[in-house]
């Protein structure tokens, strides 16, 4: 039913209207984690199988709910210091992606198999391995960054040949 009123829709429009660091944003920053988490209980609770509830289609309609992108405008213009709201979105963005893969990996796969989209998100990864690895302290914020991060690369590259060679 969410999916069909569109509010899947409406929560994606909100996250790519984001092109640009939103550290200084800290209620947009909010109102995307917010989104990004009642997203990742609809994967959550989405059925495996049949895509009766039309999420999976929507998913790949909207490039994974126009996450990469989001991920792309907000992190890349930091560069190496990447703040803490960041990180927090960072951390609750490959927790949908990772929820995704786990329901639906082909969707996944061929959704970042998109030339221009694998290559913001090779260049996310790239950005935020350099940051995060440094400074994963145990039960960080950044050590779970790096678990989702790791696990969201296993599913980019499972027995995909071409993401491999992409790597």
């Amino acid at each position: 039913y969410i999916v069909c009123i569109g509010l899947v829709e409406s929560l994606v429009r909100r996250i790519e209207k984001v092109h640009e660091s939103i550290e200084n944003q800290t209620s947009l920053v909010l109102s995307l984690l917010a989104s990004l988490g009642l997203l990742t209980k609809l994967v959550e609770i989405c059925p495996k199988g049949p895509d009766i509830t039309k999420l999976m289609l929507t998913a790949q309609a909207t490039e994974l709910f126009g996450t990469i992108s989001l991920l792309y405008a907000a992190v890349l213009p930091i560069g190496e210091s990447i703040p803490p709201r960041t990180t927090s979105l960072a951390a609750a963005t490959f927790n949908l992606l990772v929820t995704f893969a786990n329901l639906n990996v082909e969707t996944f796969q061929a959704v970042l198999i998109e030339q221009n989209l694998s290559l913001k998100f090779l260049d996310v990864i790239s950005i935020l391995l350099q940051y995060c690895v440094p400074k994963a302290d145990v039960k960080s914020e950044t050590q779970t960054v790096i678990i989702d991060l790791i696990a969201t690369l296993g599913f980019f590259c499972a027995n995909n040949k071409v993401n491999q060679v992409r790597m």
